[in-house]
């Protein structure tokens, strides 16, 4: 159903952009351009240990990436892997998809780019989980030791590049011009240090992003705002 949706839009915005790597747009552009109706100073802010976090409340979700602004045509530097993992002190990372060559040859991609036929649908099971996003241009052969960027903040602290910026992964709501669509989140992602935030944007459906219904004071936290997300 989202890629359905999402169709239209996109491939007018590929269009409209090109597949050139000369230029990378700014992330309001690319939102608009997209059809995603997001003020960007809206970022939805969660702090402490749910941070990042979402749960699901549909008996799948799905998880699309839509657009893609950086790296170069060689497999070595343009394939991106995408997925999630259960919330725990040491993530266990689970791939979705692959966005590489065979998605659209440039670096410069939008318009569901992923690998042709890949699965975008995921159980993550009922608990508490995150998205991780690689670049093979940091990452090559997608290893853990290696970097990986996460929805958690406190994960991307071990990226010794990033220093104290580890915020890499921004979180709105999926609006377009017919409203917010409930349970749908844009993720922006930053692979590098500039901060542009539209290395990676991904659509994820069936899901609620967790968040206290206090100040965080302590890890048991989470359990309680678990607990207050409807419909599960």
């Amino acid at each position: 159903m989202l890629r359905s949706i999402l169709t239209c839009s996109l491939l007018l915005f590929l269009v409209s952009v090109g597949t050139g790597a000369e230029t990378e747009p700014p992330l309001d552009r690319v939102m608009s351009e997209l059809g995603i109706q997001v003020d960007l100073s809206k970022e939805i802010h969660v702090d402490g240990p749910s941070q990042g976090l979402f749960v699901k409340v549909e008996p799948k979700v799905e998880l699309v990436l839509v657009a893609k602004y950086s790296f170069g045509v060689e497999p070595a530097t343009s394939n991106v892997r995408a997925g999630y993992y259960p919330f725990s002190s040491e993530p266990d990372l689970r791939p979705v998809f692959t966005c590489g060559l065979k998605a659209g040859d440039q670096s410069q991609i939008s318009g569901l780019p992923t690998t042709p036929d890949c699965p975008h649908f995921f159980d993550p099971g009922s608990g508490p989980f995150g998205l991780f996003v690689q670049s093979a241009n940091f990452n090559p052969g997608f290893t853990y030791a290696k970097e990986t960027v996460y929805t958690q903040d406190r994960l991307n602290s071990r990226i010794e590049r990033f220093g104290m910026d580890i915020h890499k992964a921004k979180i709105y709501p999926y609006q377009t011009r017919w409203g917010v669509k409930p349970n749908w989140y844009v993720v922006c992602w930053e692979f590098s240090t500039n901060n542009d935030y539209q290395d990676i944007i991904t659509v994820i459906r069936g899901v609620k992003l967790i968040k206290p219904p206090h100040k965080p004071k302590k890890a048991g936290d989470l359990k309680d705002a678990i607990a207050m997300i409807p419909n599960r």
